[in-house]
């Protein structure tokens, strides 16, 4: 952003603040109380200074006969989200990024150690992305877990079970390590002849833990794969019926489905 319009900007987030803590708060959440309001400095992607509010509230709730207090910072936009505890604005963080790529120098006004972490830490985000899209892919294309197709017989009773579960794992990259979580859907059918489930077909897709954005994260996009899935693997005829723990996720991916 420009600086009078970066200026702005962050005038219009002190006015979001001081509205939120003197008026809306006492309206929509009457327990919260003030504990300290503390003005912050931001760094704009020119190096110029900016200061704005954010507010630390508690609520006060009876436990075992003891009045505890419960501090918390409220961020009044997503923008400041972003920032968390940083100095420097997404904007500056952007610039650095983009000044690194064309292998410009860097603003002699962004410390070096900030600089650098930033960029090991790019580095390291767009290996793990590249290797989480490696794994999506091969959970449906690669030959040590491809999907097999089967044939459906009347045996099945014309019903596909879809299990879904998510787990944790870590992802070592080079010398690091990412916690991922893997949500894994597990495809059979169930044979009432031998009471056992069978042709069985896997599918495991990662998210990092903190972003999940992963577009099967979506339950719309696990509904269409879901069906693809169903469609080239199974029978185009087959009911779908989604078993799980009883997850949020998993009880939003089922209402997609009759059975």
């Amino acid at each position: 952003m420009e600086q009078s319009v970066f200026k702005y900007f962050v005038d219009e987030l002190n006015r979001i603040e001081k509205e939120f803590r003197t008026i809306t708060r006492k309206i929509e959440h009457p327990d919260w109380r003030v504990y300290r309001t503390k003005s912050r400095c931001l760094l704009d992607d020119f190096g110029n200074k900016y200061y704005y509010n954010i507010t630390q509230y508690y609520t006060i709730k009876e436990v075992d006969g003891k009045k505890k207090r419960r501090y918390f910072k409220y961020y009044h936009h997503d923008y400041l989200k972003q920032v968390g505890k940083s100095k420097y604005s997404p904007e500056a963080k952007k610039l650095a990024f983009d000044v690194h790529f064309n292998g410009s120098k860097r603003p002699k006004w962004m410390n070096i150690n900030t600089y650098n972490s930033w960029i090991k830490q790019q580095r390291r985000e767009r290996a793990i992305s590249e290797k989480l899209c490696d794994k999506i892919q091969n959970s449906i294309n690669s030959e040590s877990n491809l999907l097999k197709k089967y044939e459906v017989k009347p045996e099945h009773n014309g019903v596909l079970y879809v299990e879904m579960d998510d787990t944790y794992k870590k992802y070592r990259i080079d010398k690091g390590a990412s916690k991922l979580m893997c949500r894994m859907l597990t495809f059979n059918l169930f044979n009432w002849k031998t009471g056992q489930f069978e042709c069985v077909n896997n599918v495991q897709i990662y998210f990092e833990t903190h972003l999940k954005d992963n577009k099967y994260n979506d339950d719309t996009e696990l509904k269409e794969l879901i069906k693809w899935i169903k469609n080239n693997y199974y029978d185009t005829n087959l009911k779908i019926c989604i078993k799980g723990d009883g997850a949020w996720n998993i009880k939003q991916v089922a209402k997609h489905f009759e059975y």
